[in-house]
């Protein structure tokens, strides 16, 4: 093997390897976008919320940031498994502080563990929580004092 096949192997070894790494790597950042008419039932609300979930690259932290617009005294922000449409059991409590008044902008941010999993996926690896969010049955839920089993939700993506 000549010298420059050798470093035209190594060059594209290594942009396959970093291609692959930003193609995972995408797929473990999810995102949800939160509405009242995702609830069951619909909630009639002008609250909205997006959520951004990091999967940190050992797979033992997925950090979160909730921003909110228009909501009115928070009470809970849970994941829940189940698929769309449907209600499930919480399987991790991200917020559990009254937040009293109307919340626009930043709401809460932090990180899931394994050690943060309860309900059906308590004693599970967060590697379990991520399957269940690929796999789209996993929502975002934030509850108020008005709507305490949500005012408004959406599904991890």
């Amino acid at each position: 093997m000549t010298h420059a096949f050798r470093v035209v192997a190594a060059a594209t070894a290594t942009v396959a390897a970093l291609l692959a790494t930003a193609a995972f790597a995408a797929t473990r950042n999810f995102t949800a976008a939160l509405t009242g008419d995702q609830q069951v039932p619909a909630v009639a609300t002008a609250a909205i919320g997006q959520a951004r979930f990091d999967l940190n690259d050992a797979g033992t932290e997925l950090a979160y940031q909730i921003n909110v617009n228009g909501i009115k005294d928070v009470k809970g922000v849970q994941l829940c498994l189940t698929a769309r449409g449907q209600t499930g059991p919480v399987v991790a409590e991200l917020m559990t502080s009254l937040i009293q008044g109307e919340v626009s902008g930043h709401l809460t941010a932090g990180t899931v563990t394994a050690s943060s999993l309860r309900g059906p996926l308590k004693d599970k690896t967060l590697n379990a929580l991520v399957a269940e969010i690929e796999a789209g049955r996993v929502h975002l839920n934030i509850g108020t004092v008005d709507h305490p089993k949500g005012e408004i939700r959406g599904q991890v993506k």
